[in-house]
């Protein structure tokens, strides 16, 4: 029996196109029960080409895809939040070292500096002091990897003269630590 849908050649026992699943009715068969033919009769190629299985195949992709999606976005969520706090984490390391240096509390300056650069607290409060007394500190192009962060840190001095100085910081613990200050 010919499928008047979809063209395919049926079987004249079938009551449902092998092809594309279109009810096939003829006069003498309208009142008689409708079933679909087992599946496992039918050729792989056959079963395949159903929509049914067509749709099952939809939905997987779509699954895969939605899955795929959800991944991607919870991964670009999570660097783009661990970035964020990786520069701010670096911003008030240095933020913290200049107001320690502007109120003249070398304590705190020197605890921003990583232990293995870290000289005598008396050296540091010696060349502290023998440096114009810091007015205002600004922090700018902070650059940051994984362990390891580049910024400038300029210094505007009481007497009206500045200094820009490049900041490599390393993380210590699981805290940016300062490990260079050098004039850029």
């Amino acid at each position: 029996m010919k499928c008047t849908y979809c063209g395919w050649k049926n079987p004249a026992t079938v009551t449902f196109c092998r092809k594309c699943g279109t009810q096939l009715l003829s006069p003498s068969r309208e009142n008689t029960l409708i079933s679909f033919p087992a599946t496992d009769s039918l050729p792989d190629r056959e079963i395949e080409d159903t929509p049914r299985a067509k749709r099952k195949i939809g939905w997987r992709v779509f699954w895969i895809v939605l899955i795929c999606l959800l991944i991607a976005g919870a991964g670009i969520t999570w660097w783009a939040r661990s970035a964020s706090q990786s520069t701010s984490a670096i911003s008030q390391t240095l933020q913290t070292y200049c107001n320690a240096l502007q109120s003249g509390d070398y304590q705190q300056a020197y605890n921003q500096w990583t232990s293995s650069t870290q000289m005598s607290e008396a050296d540091f409060a010696y060349t502290q002091n023998s440096k114009a007394k810091i007015a205002e500190c600004e922090i700018s192009t902070i650059s940051a990897q994984s362990s390891s962060a580049q910024a400038n840190l300029t210094f505007f001095f009481a007497d009206g003269s500045t200094a820009i100085d490049q900041i490599s910081l390393v993380l210590e613990n699981g805290l940016w630590k300062i490990k260079s200050q050098s004039l850029s």
